[in-house]
């Protein structure tokens, strides 16, 4: 995405915030607004890691850290929820306010259902924050590797009742319909009938765990981490999503 593919209309300045914005700073707010209409991305990296792309900085850049930290949730534009990922993280998502989503329009964007509204919608979200972040966290950990992701990739009333993964994930060759598993102690007849299993677990003991399980009862698959695919996308090194198959 780049900022002319966006094809702004950027709207006048509201009268409450002329005292706040320089017109160009204006311009980075509308943007921001812009991105996360189209998009539908929900945590505060995904967004960082937008904007740092279109703005030419790094992901560590100060300024596009306090424009999604600070500036849109102080002034009303969006909400900033603060979820835990585990005992190890927590994770920042971020919602256009009613008021955002006006902006937004102004803009000539029509806002799409954000993955945090849809996993609100679609999986009780609301109710299980920390299954929440994981999945909002494994479909950041999966673009910044360059794969296609759809957050709850199903409607309610879609004549597939038994088909309900958190996630899809996609690259050139493969289509993953994925599960995200929060702790080991999941109901191993959940997985008996399944061709395979594409699992997303919190730790790499979690993931051994589950891992041993699956294998105990047949079931051919795949898995990774998050504390794994974190410290790697730290490293810089985003060669690989999936860390075992068997």
């Amino acid at each position: 995405m780049n900022i002319d593919e966006l094809n702004l209309d950027l709207t006048e300045q509201p009268a409450e915030f002329r005292r706040k914005y320089r017109i160009d700073y204006w311009r980075r707010v509308c943007i921001a607004i812009a991105v996360i209409a189209k998009t539908g991305y929900s945590t505060a990296p995904d967004l960082i890691v937008q904007l740092a792309n279109l703005f030419y900085v790094t992901f560590h850049s100060k300024p596009i850290q306090r424009l999604i930290y600070q500036t849109l949730p102080k002034d009303g534009l969006a909400d900033k929820f603060i979820l835990p990922l585990g005992p190890w993280a927590k994770l920042a998502v971020i919602t256009l306010t009613d008021y955002g989503k006006d902006v937004a329009r102004a803009l000539g964007i029509e806002p799409v259902e954000s993955d945090y509204e849809r996993i609100l919608r679609l999986h009780d979200g609301e109710n299980q924050p920390a299954h929440t972040a994981q999945v909002l966290f494994t479909a950041y950990q999966a673009r910044i590797r360059k794969m296609k992701v759809v957050v709850m990739p199903f409607e309610e009333n879609d004549r597939t009742p038994w088909f309900r993964p958190d996630l899809s994930i996609s690259d050139e060759l493969h289509y993953y319909p994925v599960e995200v598993e929060t702790h080991s102690r999941n109901n191993p007849k959940k997985w008996e009938y399944k061709r395979e299993a594409n699992v997303v677990l919190p730790t790499p003991s979690v993931r051994h765990a589950v891992v041993n399980r699956l294998k105990k009862i047949h079931v051919p698959g795949r898995a990774t981490d998050l504390i794994t695919l974190a410290r790697s996308a730290k490293d810089y090194n985003l060669s690989y999503f999936w860390l075992e198959r068997w």
